[in-house]
């Protein structure tokens, strides 16, 4: 014996609603993106406009040099004249006292590694230490701040970055002239801002100053990475600080207060 059924009978007037809300949320994604597109056109032009504007208004005070297949800029002042290729050509004569604030401190290493007896003294400003992501207590913290990076590249290039200020407050305590050219060069899309970790980065501040066995470190209270070298007053803290090194490689003794 077999029997035979059909499906039961739907209540009229069910289906339709469904496809109807369906189509509803289709429509209002697609107007979701198409404005997203529309906006980060008009923002991508706005930043191409932006960056032109800026270009005109804070000129690069020094030179552009081929380094190796790569344009650099560089500004030179003082005695030093002719076109530099790198420091050991500036036509300032050696040795020399390098200084490096933030990655800065990672590039001037490399160069007294490269160039040891051309380098009497060395002053880390808030220096990066090498493994500064690699010791952070986050999994995948370095990874992390390259997705951040990326993104804010990515914002900076349709305008999000100018237009919110972000710039605004690595640039504090600068004159206006300063202020205005980092302001400009932090908007684009190819800056970085690395966040770090207070205690993390005082134990590597300390790590740093032990590869000396002539050395001193100073905390400079109040300050932050930013405003070491941006106000005036800690910045002089700052500028004491490398002409005790100076000082010392000149004299040939300690580090005053080492």
């Amino acid at each position: 014996m077999s029997a035979v059924s059909s499906p039961a009978a739907m209540p009229a007037g069910t289906a339709r609603p469904r496809g109807r809300l369906r189509a509803l949320i289709k429509r209002g994604l697609r107007s979701v993106l198409i404005a997203l597109a529309a906006l980060s056109l008009l923002g991508a032009i706005y930043e191409a406009f932006a960056e032109r504007a800026d270009r005109r208004a804070y000129p690069a005070p020094g030179q552009m040099v081929d380094v190796g297949g790569r344009n650099i800029h560089m500004l030179i002042s003082g005695a030093a004249t002719g076109s530099p290729t790198i420091i050991l050509e500036a036509g300032v004569p050696g040795p020399y006292v390098v200084v490096g604030h933030s990655y800065g401190g990672l590039v001037v290493r490399a160069f007294a590694d490269l160039y040891p007896d051309d380098v009497v003294g060395m002053a880390l400003v808030g220096a990066s230490h090498p493994d500064q992501w690699a010791e952070v207590p986050i999994p995948g913290a370095a990874t992390l701040s390259g997705l951040f990076n990326r993104a804010q590249g990515a914002l900076a290039g349709i305008g999000v970055v100018r237009l919110l200020g972000w710039n605004q407050i690595l640039s504090a305590g600068l004159p206006a002239q300063q202020a205005g050219e980092l302001e400009a060069a932090l908007a684009r899309p190819d800056a970085a801002n690395l966040a770090g970790y207070a205690d993390l980065l005082n134990a590597q501040q300390a790590e740093l100053a032990a590869l000396s066995s002539n050395s001193l470190r100073l905390v400079v209270d109040g300050a932050t990475h930013e405003s070491l070298v941006n106000e005036a007053g800690y910045a002089r803290v700052v500028a004491d600080g490398i002409l005790r090194v100076v000082e010392a490689a000149e004299t040939g003794e300690p580090l005053p207060g080492g």
